[in-house]
């Protein structure tokens, strides 16, 4: 708000900074944009990346442990009771029926170890970029911006303003150029 000083002679246009976010935003903000308090500290992106991290270091035993039990528990006595209630557990044909089973669980295994590891991968890059991500984002926010605060007219100046615009034109006949060829002459003669 100007003050009374400010309407009798005037004042600039002023910049100022304002707050664009409370103090507290301002300071997670500002903390992201030097690189603190970033996602990194948080448990369920740092679960998240140890998950990843042992993914694509082979070990699948979370998804794989239950198929193997499944073909130990239900596959393999499965197969067994079919060749004779389970009591000529010698038969080539059973050995040959077990031998394929376990090839194919092997199989399936590996297929879902490389799945597996192939999707932690390209998942572990955006796990990896996203801390910076979150920097490089709050380096568009603005915690602040500058406003400008309008100068103000006097009363000074304007009254001056208008008290020499009259003078101008009653010494050089009114704003019509219509004045007397001498009067220029005289102003000359006074500025030179």
């Amino acid at each position: 708000m100007p003050s009374l000083w400010d309407h009798i002679v005037g004042s600039d246009s002023k910049i100022k900074q304002q707050r664009n976010y409370s103090k507290e935003n301002t300071k997670v903000l500002e903390g992201l944009q030097r690189g603190e308090n970033g996602i990194e500290e948080n448990p369920l992106y740092q679960a998240g990346n140890d998950w990843l991290m042992k993914l694509l270091s082979g070990d699948t035993s979370v998804f794989e442990q239950p198929l193997i039990d499944q073909f130990n528990e239900e596959i393999a006595p499965g197969i067994a009771e079919r060749f004779g209630g389970g009591q000529s557990k010698s038969s080539s044909a059973m050995n040959q029926t077990l031998a394929h089973a376990g090839s194919t669980l092997s199989s399936q295994i590996a297929k879902i170890r490389g799945d597996l590891m192939n999707q932690a991968s390209s998942q572990a890059l955006q796990y990896a970029q996203q801390p910076y991500s979150n920097q490089l984002n709050a380096f568009n926010i603005k915690p602040y911006e500058n406003v400008e605060k309008p100068g103000v007219t006097g009363f000074l100046p304007t009254i001056a303003n208008e008290a020499a615009h009259n003078i101008g034109k009653n010494m050089f006949g009114g704003g019509g150029g219509g004045g007397n060829p001498g009067d220029i002459e005289k102003l000359a003669a006074v500025a030179g």
